[in-house]
């Protein structure tokens, strides 16, 4: 993957990221590292978060600063250490509360265990209000008259689902309904709150649960006009945007990104639109691979023909020519988008793991490896 450096549209804001240790909040520590923030990664899983962070100084060697903290949201003491710890930064001017989870009992009303439904709102509500809480704090305590708060939500807050995980969107909805109020409450401080609704995510995770089961893909993806499921750095570019001056007048929104998801009912036919590239799941080969593509149209997955302005300027040996070197550098690309994705997969299994000893040890969830796999799975299965 290519190096960046710093462009600015954060430059000198102090972040925090919770739930950082992948998926969106990676992306977006990313980003933020790359707009020129100085970015602070939490998560409640130690092995995720230095190897989220390692890759995030690897994508931006030119970060301003970039640092982790572990931090269960449960947990307001863990909140409140996490954000005073930027007390030395300078304080506080953008939270990301990211971090929250679904649990694999998270069923209907009537199979949803207490406990899990205690458990769920820990997290994903109470890690919300601590967070928000400590970072109004925070801006206060260092005279900032600008701030900006985001809240990840979910589209099962707007629309019900088949496939019920009550709790769950229960949390999400109360996210939704808590941002609202505090975006009012703080308004005149300068202090903006905005929920992120986030549609289900593209990850190997899902890929490899889904295999080739095309009944079960479709049941999916036919809701999605483009033909295709999220990536986390789209949700990412959607965080920088909120978290920069350019949203200085975007306050209170449900802030929905979702392709089009919850505003369809009969969906397109025909391929679905290209995806654009992760950088933590990223292979360095992205733009070559691309025009590989042109080069060499049999291997476009899309089935999107050459432009015009292309075929328009082949002649008889530069179609050959391009062909074989599209295929050469497709083989390639090919190895190292599987080398990335074994990675990323060995990855999120130790995330998966740290998260569920920790789940144990603090709830005494005694849950098989295969359940909390589906508890991490469902979100981006959904």
């Amino acid at each position: 993957m290519a190096a960046t450096t710093p462009r600015g549209r954060l430059q000198g804001k102090n972040a925090i990221i919770t739930g950082a240790g992948g998926g969106i909040g990676l992306e977006t520590s990313i980003l933020f590292a790359r707009e020129g923030a100085n970015v602070l990664m939490a998560d409640v899983s130690e092995p995720a978060l230095a190897k989220a962070l390692a890759k995030v100084k690897e994508v931006v060697p030119g970060a301003p600063r970039v640092e982790s903290i572990r931090c269960d949201v449960s947990k307001e003491s863990d909140v409140q250490a996490m954000v005073e710890s930027q007390d030395s930064w300078g304080g506080t001017d953008v939270i990301f509360n990211n971090a929250g989870i679904m649990h694999a009992n998270d069923a209907d009303a009537i199979d949803t265990p207490e406990k899990i439904w205690d458990l769920t709102h820990n997290i994903n509500v109470k890690g919300v209000w601590f967070g928000s809480k400590h970072a109004v704090l925070s801006l206060r305590r260092h005279k900032k008259t600008r701030g900006s708060i985001i809240n990840t939500a979910s589209v099962v807050a707007l629309v019900g689902a088949a496939t019920p995980q009550l709790a769950y969107t229960a949390s999400k909805g109360a996210v939704l309904a808590m941002t609202r109020e505090l975006a009012i409450v703080h308004a005149r401080e300068g202090f903006r709150f905005n929920a992120l609704c986030p549609a289900p995510l593209n990850t190997p995770l899902l890929q490899d649960w889904l295999g080739d089961d095309q009944a079960k893909r479709f049941r999916r993806e036919v809701h999605f006009p483009t033909g295709r499921f999220g990536e986390p750095i789209e949700q990412a570019h959607a965080v920088v945007f909120l978290a920069s001056d350019e949203s200085s007048f975007v306050n209170g929104t449900d802030f929905v990104v979702d392709g089009g998801m919850t505003k369809a009912y009969v969906t397109p036919e025909g391929p679905a639109t290209p995806a654009p590239q992760n950088n933590g799941l990223a292979s360095i080969l992205y733009k070559i691979y691309i025009m590989s593509q042109f080069a060499f149209p049999g291997a476009n997955k899309y089935g999107n023909p050459p432009t015009p302005s292309f075929k328009a300027r082949n002649g008889r040996v530069l179609i050959p020519l391009m062909a074989t070197i599209g295929l050469g550098f497709g083989a390639y690309n090919y190895y190292v988008a599987a080398k990335s994705r074994q990675e990323q997969s060995m990855l999120e299994e130790q995330e998966r793991l740290a998260r569920n000893q920790q789940l144990m040890d603090a709830y005494g969830d005694k849950n098989s490896l295969h359940d909390v796999q589906h508890a991490l799975d469902t979100y981006k299965v959904r």
